[in-house]
């Protein structure tokens, strides 16, 4: 299993207006090592201890340093952006 590291990152939901709630999905958006930017498939899998997040499509995530602007958003919502890892689909 090769894991990748996602830099820049945010979680985004998939879906738009008119999606029911419960369909839509929580992913990533983030930039590869390799500069590529990066819209994963559906978070299925975490684990907090050593920074890793599982697809839907099976590829494994290392997160690194967070989107800023996300960071941002986290706070304005009362969340404390350096406790909040991703939650898993579903």
């Amino acid at each position: 299993m090769t894991v990748k590291n996602l830099h820049n990152w945010s979680v985004v939901r998939s879906g738009d207006p008119y999606t029911p709630p419960e369909l839509r999905e929580y992913r990533l958006n983030g930039i590869t090592d390799y500069g590529i930017d990066v819209l994963t498939s559906a978070i299925v899998d975490t684990k907090e201890s050593d920074r890793t997040v599982t697809t839907y499509s099976g590829s494994v995530y290392c997160l690194c340093e967070m989107n800023p602007e996300y960071a941002n958003y986290l706070i304005s919502i009362g969340k404390d952006p350096n406790n909040s890892f991703p939650k898993v689909s579903g």
